[in-house]
Parts: structure tokens; sequence; C-alpha cells
């Protein structure tokens, strides 16, 4: 039993039954519980004694996080005093804590009733109605807080937002106070945005407008205000307003950079660029443009080079102009490189104007972030630069011994180097290192079972494959490689069959896939159907381009005894690079076992 109901109870027990009521007002329920066998005392001082422990268990139970047992003993406390404001004040709080606005309204407005002179109750109360959106209720608490305390303006604030918020539209009389309010404490911007806002949301934007005029007006040199005016012009497609605004703010700042750029595209949105490249030169070049200012404003680009040449001109144009005012600053490089990475344009024509230069760049001036390393061993693994790959990860590894990437990245390597042992080992620390990293975990799984698959360890290959399935159900490339590994080895064909048929609806029309599905057709002896994948894929024109392809297209052709058809296609294999002495001998003698003559 918790040491608090041993407190001046002589050992009797505390039986507590929740009882569910309504409230007679149109609120939440509430929840007082009802009590059997309360400890009698045999005079006030030893009940005061009892109830004081009460409370103080409340704030040892509170500070332990045990708010279920806090509420036991106030509850236990109202038993006795039914009509003790604080009391209730705590158990609202306490409802608060747990996450129950309702219940926790209905308490905050029994302590607010109790005690009608304590102004924190009454904040509480209205906090609590506005947490349970019953915004009118809460901005006619305010209203009566202001009405005992004017002097208090921010009471009368309150009540106007709130008003304003309301389902039954009060803005009108939001707006009244918020005159009030001007009255009584003169021109502020606070209340200035509150009006502008109503008026937006009431579609009256010469009124919005008017009321930002009135700060301009009583500040001219303050910035923030014509930016304020002019995005009101903006959001409704008042360009020409919009311009007019910030062409007066850069007649008193003509290096403002905010101003320079909303010029600048509001000059891209005309078509003149050679005018939106200049003023985002002189914006760019501004040093109270701070550079996080600039890359927030480049990096939306980033979504769009990949598709958009013209996007992706603009944006390297824009970034060389982060280059040139920051030229200490590896952000600066390694925003260059993402653009460059986000294209899909990994070698361009000039060394310099590589997304491996940039990343190099980035890394020579700050070699602690590890972000730029990342993203260059990324890059590296898309362009298959093995030696390069190589080089980089141990690299990494030598500077960042508990980066799992590193490793990752280093037995990619090595796997294309045909080191699968040494990948093997490599691999195993990168999956120990990578831990809680579900997606790399699930990479680092996919690449361990395709070089436990080259070493022929089937069962390692196979376990690999089915943690990377379990943690990703639905990467297509894993089950792709999975099934095609099986039908390599010619088992669990059912199985494969399963996997592949779930990756090519995952991912339609992927002329890989479609090989992978027509291969385990054929091991399934399923030809007819296998024939028809296998012109599928062959219809891509860069399947064409593999050797590979053809060798399963003959071989297919052959076991539907089209042997002409299948030399012909096996001999396009050669012609697209294919050297293996098998194959010349499947040529050579007309058969799909050459081993057997």
């Amino acid at each position: 039993m918790n040491k608090l109901l041993r407190y001046g109870c002589c050992g009797m027990m505390l039986v507590l039954v929740m009882v569910s009521c309504r409230s007679t007002r149109k609120l939440s329920r509430s929840y007082y519980p009802h009590f059997t066998h309360l400890p009698h005392f045999p005079d006030q001082a030893s009940q005061q004694r009892y109830l004081d422990s009460l409370f103080f268990a409340t704030e040892i139970n509170k500070q332990q996080g045990n708010f279920t047992w806090a509420l036991f003993n106030l509850f236990v406390f109202l038993a006795y005093r039914p009509q003790d404001a604080a009391a209730h004040f705590e158990i609202s709080r306490l409802f608060v804590q747990l996450q129950q606005p309702e219940r926790a309204l209905y308490y905050a407005e029994k302590a607010a009733r109790l005690d009608t002179n304590n102004v924190w109750y009454q904040i509480s109360y209205a906090d609590l109605l506005v947490m349970n959106k019953r915004y009118d209720s809460a901005a006619a608490v305010f209203a009566g807080l202001y009405q005992h305390y004017p002097q208090h303006t921010e009471y009368l604030y309150n009540q106007a937002v709130l008003l304003s918020q309301s389902r039954f539209h009060r803005e009108d009389s939001a707006l009244k106070i918020f005159d009030t309010l001007e009255k009584i404490k003169g021109l502020q911007e606070e209340y200035v945005y509150q009006k502008q806002r109503i008026f937006l949301e009431q579609h009256k934007i010469t009124a919005a407008a008017a009321e930002v005029r009135k700060l301009i007006a009583e500040y001219p040199d303050e910035p923030r205000y014509y930016r304020l005016l002019a995005q009101i012009f903006d959001q409704q497609q008042m360009h020409d307003s919009a311009i007019a605004v910030w062409q007066a703010l850069l007649q008193r700042y003509p290096d403002y950079p905010q101003g320079l750029i909303a010029m600048a595209l509001q000059f891209r949105r005309q078509g003149d660029t050679a005018s939106f490249y200049r003023y985002m030169a002189r914006a760019f070049a501004n040093p109270d443009l701070d550079i996080e200012d600039k890359l927030e404003f480049l990096y939306p680009f980033l979504q769009y080079v990949e598709i958009d040449a013209a996007q992706l001109q603009v944006a390297l144009r824009l970034s060389r102009m982060v280059i040139a005012a920051h030229p200490d600053d590896s952000r600066a490089y390694a925003l260059y490189g993402d653009i460059w990475l986000h294209a899909g344009q990994w070698n361009p024509p000039a060394w310099s104007d590589s997304a491996a230069y940039a990343y190099r760049q980035a890394i020579a001036l700050d070699t602690a972030e590890i972000s730029w390393w990342q993203r260059l061993l990324r890059l590296y693994a898309m362009q298959q630069q093995t030696d390069s790959l190589y080089r980089l990860s141990h690299e990494v590894l030598s500077r960042f011994p508990g980066m799992p990437d590193g490793y990752y990245y280093c037995g990619m390597a090595q796997v294309w180097k045909h080191a699968e042992s040494a990948a093997a080992d490599t691999l195993q620390q990168a999956l120990f290192l990578a831990k809680q990293d579900a997606e790399l975990k699930t990479q680092i799984l996919s690449l361990l079972g395709t070089v436990y698959f080259d070493l022929q360890q089937y069962s390692r290959s196979d376990s690999c494959f089915e943690a990377a399935l379990i943690l990703a159900p639905d990467n297509d490339l894993i089950l792709n490689n999975y099934s095609y590994y099986l039908a390599e080895r010619g088992e669990h064909l059912q199985k494969a069959l399963q996997m592949i048929q779930k990756a090519v609806h995952l991912q339609p029309d992927n002329y890989s896939y479609e090989d992978t599905y027509a291969w385990v057709l054929y091991k399934l002896k399923a030809y007819q159907a296998a024939l028809q994948w296998m012109q599928k894929a062959l219809a891509h024109p860069e399947a064409q381009q593999s050797p590979g392809y053809w060798v399963h297209y003959g071989d297919i052709l052959f076991s539907l005894h089209r042997i002409d058809d299948a030399i012909s296609s096996w001999k396009m294999a050669v012609e697209k690079g294919d050297t293996s002495l098998i194959l010349q001998q499947k040529i050579k003698y007309r058969t799909l076992n050459p081993d057997a003559q």
C-alpha cells in the first residue's frame, strides 16, 4: 500500500470506485469517484494532518511521473473537501499531463467557479477552453478578467484573437476590440497583424493592405512592413502592386536582399532573364544575406533540375554566385555538388564543373562534416568508379571508424574487384555498425545476399535476403535479385515466381525484372510464357545492348525447338560482348549442353 495511505489511517483500507456522472452543463464527463470505508479522525487537527499529507504525496507522485496515484490522492482529498478549488485545479493539471483535455476542462471550470478571484484559475480555465476549441467561451473568460483588471490589456487582446477564431464568425467584434486597443495603446504591430489577417480571411484585400500601410507610414525605415505588404499582394496575384512596394523599399534601401530577390522573381515571372540574374547577383553578393537564406532559396530547385534543363542552368548559375560570395564555406560547394547529382549529370566536360569536384572542395574546407563524405561515396557508387570508391571508403574508415557507410561502400568496391570473401567480412562489420538504421541495413543485407551467392554459400545468401525482406517487404530490387538467384540455382522456384510477380507489379515496365520473370518461367519449363516475357524485355532498346538477355532469349528459343532462331540470338550475344567459351560451344555444337558432346 502507498505509504501515504498509512498516515493517520490506523491500517484501514480505502475502497475506491470510479463512477461517471454527467455535468448539468454541456461540458465533459466528470469522474468523481465514490469511496467506501473512508478513515474517520478523532478531531479536525488529525484530519488536517492527513489531508496535508495527501497534498504532499501528490507532489511526490507528480515528480515521479505517477499521475494516476496523484489523482487518487486528490480525489481522496476531495471526499473530505469537495469545494476545495486548489484540489480541482491540481486535478485539471494532472489530466492535462495525461492528455485528457476534456476531463481537465471540467475540473478547471470547477476551480474557476469555486474561486473567482484567483486569476491563475481563470487563465487555466480559458487555456483549456482553447485546447477544447471552445473559443467563444474562452473569449468570455478573458472579457471577464479585463473587466476586473482593466490595466491588463493583454486580456482584451486575447479576447479579440479568440473571437477571430470563433466558429460563429465574430471577426467584426474582434476588429472593434483591436480598434479599442489601438486607442488605448497606440499603433502596435501585433494589432495590425491580427487585423490584416482577419481582413484577408474576409477577402477584404484593400482593408488588409491599408492596415499594413499604417505601419509603413509610422515606421518608414522598417523593411519588414514593406515585405509584409508585398506578400499580401503576391498572394493575391497582384504582382504589379507588389513590385511597386518593393521599388519603394529599394529606393530607401537599394541593397536590401529580400527586396532584390523579390524583384528578381518578378522579372523572371515576366520572362526577363537578364534582369532576374542581375538582381539575384546583387542579392547574393550582399553580406547581409546569410548563406542559410541562399541555400533555403536554392534547394527547392533540386526537385526540378533532373527534368528541366532550364531550371538546371538557373540553379547552377545561382549556386556559382553563392560560391563566389562564400568561397570558404563548405555548404556552398556541397550545394553545387547536389545540383549536379540530382540532375544526373555526374561527369560534365570540365572537372571543375562536376559533382565530385564540388564535394571534394566541401571536404577540403570541412573534413569533419560526415555528410560531404557520404555524398561523395554515393556519387562514386552511382558512377561505379571502383578504384575511387575503394580509396575514398578507406579514407572514410580511417577518419570515421564507427561509420557504417564506409564499410558498406568499401564492401561494394570489393565486390566489384571480385574480392567476395573480403567483401563478406567488410559488409558484416557494416551490418554490425548499422544497428537501428533500417534503410542502410536493408542495403547491406541485400548486397551480402549477392556476395554469399557468388561464394556459393547459398543458405547464408537466402538468410540475408530473407532478413532484408523483413525490413523492406516491398523492395522490388531485393525481390527481383532474390528471385533471380533462386532461378539460377533451380531451387524454390514457386517462391521465386511469387517474388518476381510482386516485383513486376511494384515496378512495371522494368526490363531487368521482365528478364528475371522470363528466366523463372523458363526454369519452371513454362517456355511459351517465358518467351513472351523475354520478348517484352528485349522490346526495350537498353536491354538489346546486354548480351545476357540474348543468351536467355536463345536458351528459351532452343527449348521451344526453334534452333536456328536460338543460334541467331546467341550470336547476337557474342556481338554484344559475351566472350564466354560455353556460349561459343553452344553455337558451334548447336546445343544447350555442350558439355554433353
